[in-house]
């Protein structure tokens, strides 16, 4: 047992060890160095594996039930995702279009997602009888794989700054890290088949379709951070029911509805958070607007109020690439009878340069949470690219 025990160490540190140093050094030196070099590691280590492979004896009602909820979980992520592209937008697929560069792209996913997870199930065979070990084989397997999944070179890039920082442990080591909870959770309990399953169906649409969703990172990663842990946790009330009986008292004590419950109202709130909802919150950067609205104030949009404006309603409006928070001085028609407004800070002299389309006004501010905003403007203001602001920010 404890040379097993220090094999799979071996296999983790050394998956952990390509990974960072193929991300920061080798992809830098190899052309092509993606579709090549990791399927052929893998390749290698699944061999390996292959030829040392253990028969896992897991129930087969209980490898059905994953299978079916490892689907499941597949199908509502790809859905998601294309899903909130209606509200974000798509882009076109930056993998070739061509028979030849579909087929490289085929081959580097295949070849990786396949013998990615044999080396994973491969990895957790044969600890279940000692439980001693069953936990720490679990943990270093989920952070072997979490490495793996991380491009090591962008992700420090992007520490450099706090919003940077807050990007890319929120949207890409979040996401990797319940990724590899989830499908080591699957893998220990089944085997490679679910987990290949769940990949094919959340991935290879991204390598084979013109078009993907453009979602903003902080969606992508809600979706996939979200809908693993629930499925995960219906998993665990599954394996229960199946493995042992269970009375009346600890049916209601394991259910996971409270946990889904608890979920769904954290995907409600971050749904606010990022605009999904007719009502978003906007952090106020300048003193245009005071007395009413304080810099580092945070404002209620409301957007379906955004055709129903009046004059002296406070509007937010676009632009360029910001926004604008003023109160409405007037309201008149241009030469094509299309609607004006002249719009001012509460604190400037002067109304803004120029008039507000329509189509600008983004939503009416119904509401002020004071100094809610600051967190969200000191992390902005630690970015190094800065933006001439064309309105009045408060002169009186």
């Amino acid at each position: 047992m404890k040379a097993k025990r220090n094999e799979r160490l071996i296999m983790a540190v050394l998956i952990a060890a390509f990974s960072i140093y193929g991300s920061l050094s080798l992809s830098a030196k190899i052309p092509q160095y993606s579709y090549w070099i990791p399927p052929l590691f893998w390749a290698l280590l699944a061999g390996y594996c292959l030829l040392k492979r253990q028969k896992k004896h897991a129930k087969a009602n209980i490898r059905s039930s994953i299978l079916i909820w490892s689907i499941i979980a597949g199908i509502f992520t790809i859905a998601l995702l294309y899903l909130s592209g209606i509200v974000d937008g798509f882009a076109r697929s930056f993998y070739s279009r061509t028979f030849s560069g579909l087929a490289l792209n085929l081959f580097a996913f295949g070849v990786a997602l396949l013998c990615n997870e044999l080396v994973r199930s491969y990895m957790l065979t044969g600890f279940r009888s000692q439980r001693r070990y069953t936990k720490l084989i679990c943990v270093i397997t989920c952070i072997a794989f979490i490495v793996s999944a991380l491009n090591f070179r962008g992700f420090l890039a992007g520490l450099s700054t706090p919003l940077g920082m807050f990007e890319k442990l929120a949207g890409e080591l979040m996401p990797a890290v319940m990724l590899s909870v989830f499908l080591t959770y699957c893998s220990f309990y089944s085997n490679a088949k679910s987990c290949i399953l769940f990949r094919v169906i959340t991935e290879l649409p991204l390598y084979l379709l013109p078009i993907v969703p453009n979602s903003r990172w902080i969606t992508t990663a809600m979706i996939k951070t979200i809908v693993p842990f629930i499925v995960m946790l219906v998993i665990s009330y599954d394996i229960g029911l199946i493995s042992r009986k269970i009375s009346r008292r600890e049916l209601r004590k394991e259910s996971p509805v409270k946990w889904i419950a608890l979920f769904s109202c954290l995907t409600v709130f971050m749904l606010f958070i990022v605009g999904f909802l007719p009502w978003q919150p906007v952090s106020v950067a300048t003193g245009s607007m005071e007395p009413v609205i304080m810099t580092g104030d945070m404002v209620i949009v409301n957007k379906l109020a955004k055709s129903e404006v009046k004059v002296g309603d406070v509007v937010q409006y676009q632009l360029n690439s910001y926004t604008v928070i003023h109160r409405i001085l007037s309201i008149s028609k241009d030469d094509k009878n299309n609607l004006i407004y002249i719009t001012q800070g509460d604190n400037n002299n002067a109304p803004d340069p120029k008039p507000v389309s329509q189509a600008q006004i983004l939503g009416r501010v119904d509401l002020t949470v004071p100094k809610v905003g600051w967190l969200t403007l000191w992390m902005h203001s630690q970015n190094t690219d800065k933006e001439t602001v064309e309105v009045a920010t408060g002169d009186k």
